[in-house]
């Protein structure tokens, strides 16, 4: 099955004040680490958001979970797969904790997510699935990540051995001078 992996950066930033994918985290910015975590373990990695990246987000600004399914629509012609998505704004996250999402959606044979957080997580489908979630949302005016992981009947799954720095995301000045102590402090 392939995996293909979505790095979610198409937000406005409004809360960090500038876009968090360009922020400088330990010589890297944002984006080059999530996508040095995903290249290890998937098959293909896009940029999911607005102009610039990779898959454009048909509704901008809509939110994280419609930014998934569109993306998933426009590569759907790689059915059956696994999607990993990853935030921009996750910086701690390693590719040790995305294969072990992987390996549990293997193991399982179905979607998963960090158990206590909703991100990263893999979806698991195939054509019929992805048009029948599709249709579903398509009558929703919002679309939460929550609903969406119901839609694709996920699984929670133990992260056992992470710290809880590893989900930490930096969504503005404040998460982001803890990032940098919490860094520190290791």
């Amino acid at each position: 099955m392939k995996t293909v992996g979505f790095i979610l950066c198409g937000g406005a930033s409004s809360r960090m004040g500038e876009d968090k994918s360009a922020l400088v985290f330990e010589g890297k910015t944002l984006l080059t680490r999530a996508r040095h975590t995903l290249v290890p373990v998937c098959d293909d990695v896009y940029t999911v958001g607005r102009n610039g990246t990779d898959l454009i987000d048909d509704k901008p600004l809509a939110g994280p979970a419609w930014a998934i399914l569109s993306a998933m629509q426009k590569v759907e012609e790689a059915t059956p797969m696994r999607v990993v998505v990853l935030p921009v704004d996750m910086p701690l996250c390693q590719t040790k904790a995305i294969k072990t999402l992987l390996d549990a959606s293997e193991v399982s044979k179905t979607s998963v997510f960090a158990e206590g957080y909703l991100m990263p997580l893999v979806l698991q489908t195939d054509a019929t699935g992805l048009a029948k979630i599709s249709r579903v949302c398509a009558k929703e005016q919002s679309l939460s990540v929550r609903y969406l992981l119901s839609l694709f009947g996920s699984q929670p799954v133990a992260m056992t051995g992470f710290s809880n720095n590893t989900f930490m995301n930096v969504n503005n000045k404040e998460d982001w001078q803890n990032l940098q102590k919490a860094c520190q402090n290791q």
